[in-house]
């Protein structure tokens, strides 16, 4: 096994087969955890995006004004000690929400590269939008539809699995095996065709800053960092690329990553919901790396937007906010979260096209 890449991945793929089913047993015996604290507050975010045809001071007030009532909300949060009895989604819902972000097929898993259509929002509005990346894309999708519908625009949605959007060298060892596997250069080949062809007046990228030695072992040689040359240079030609379409280009910053499995911390800590609160201060998110990879976007004629404020405040980035789970599991936010980021989402959208 240990000489073979392939035999190595088949063999890993029938443990993680035996584990799901060896996992779901406890599942149907053991009644899922339930919040038993007071009712908590929705969060309902009142600002919104400029209207069309409005100034970029305009656009950039309208973001501020939408990001400052998100700060209000989480910082009202961040005291929340148990768990609340009307918690959205329920703890147990890990499976609904990666079926959310799988639907209709807009996120492709390893083996698949032809993207379907998946497109959302007004489909015959004189606007396109398009989202892509890995499933940190994907999980924006709720939230872009909604804003979509909002704002008239017309939205296709085009994300793989553990696909970095950026072309990265892979490891000498696994590149065919890779490729074969995952098929990232097809499947990124097939949405830049469909992107030329496609036209957008906007093009939002999002995507993992996991790949490496540190997550996805098989991009990048060994000893691979967050932000390493390798990656700014990777998402700057991606960004240089996607401005040839003609597209305004918005690269979302990355989210704070949980402590951990945020359903499973919950559950543990029904009582102390403060201990699964994330740092603000992780270097994924701000320090050299993340001011390099902002530097490269925008010197590759791009726009860059930091989202920490959308999940933390100076302090902690709590699990919670108003009665919304923020993430459900070690990365992904939940339908519902993205949901709530709506505003922000069309505020940002619309910042990005007033520059057009």
């Amino acid at each position: 096994i240990r000489d073979s890449a392939r035999n190595s991945l088949l063999l890993g793929g029938a443990a993680t087969a035996a584990a799901v089913v060896v996992g779901a047993v406890p599942l149907v015996a053991i009644p899922a955890p339930v919040g038993h604290g007071p009712d908590a507050t929705p969060v309902t975010i009142t600002a919104g995006p400029a209207p069309v045809g409005s100034s970029v001071s305009a656009h950039e007030q309208a973001v501020q004004a939408v990001f400052a009532q998100f700060q209000t909300a989480i910082a009202e949060s961040v005291g929340l000690q148990v768990v609340p009895s009307n918690l959205r989604p329920p703890l147990d819902s890990q499976t609904e929400q990666i079926n959310s972000i799988r639907t209709h097929g807009c996120l492709l898993l390893p083996l698949q590269a032809d993207q379907p259509e998946c497109i959302a929002g007004d489909p015959a509005a004189s606007t396109t939008v398009a989202l892509i990346g890995d499933s940190r894309a994907a999980m924006f999708n709720a939230g872009f539809q909604r804003a979509a519908e909002q704002q008239h625009w017309r939205l296709l949605m085009m994300s793989k699995a553990a696909c970095p959007i950026a072309n990265l060298p892979l490891t000498p060892r696994f590149n065919t095996l890779t490729e074969d596997f995952q098929r990232c250069t097809e499947w990124r080949d097939q949405i830049t065709a469909r992107l030329n062809a496609e036209r957008p007046q906007l093009i939002v990228v999002s995507t993992a800053r996991l790949y490496g030695a540190d997550g996805t072992g098989v991009f990048q040689q060994p000893g691979f960092d967050r932000y390493d040359d390798a990656w700014i240079r990777g998402l700057a030609d991606t960004v240089r690329q996607l401005r040839g379409t003609g597209a305004q280009v918005l690269v979302l910053g990355p989210i704070p990553d949980p402590i951990a499995v945020a359903p499973n911390c919950l559950s543990d800590h029904l009582d102390d919901v403060a201990v699964c609160a994330a740092s603000p201060s992780q270097s994924v998110l701000s320090g050299p790396g993340a001011r390099a990879e902002r530097n490269a976007v925008e010197a590759s004629g791009g726009h860059y937007a930091a989202l920490t404020e959308l999940f933390c405040t100076a302090a902690a980035c709590p699990p919670i906010i108003g009665n919304t789970m923020v993430y459900y599991d070690g990365g992904h936010i939940t339908r519902e979260y993205s949901e709530l980021l709506a505003p922000a989402i069309a505020a940002l959208g619309g910042l990005a096209l007033a520059h057009g």
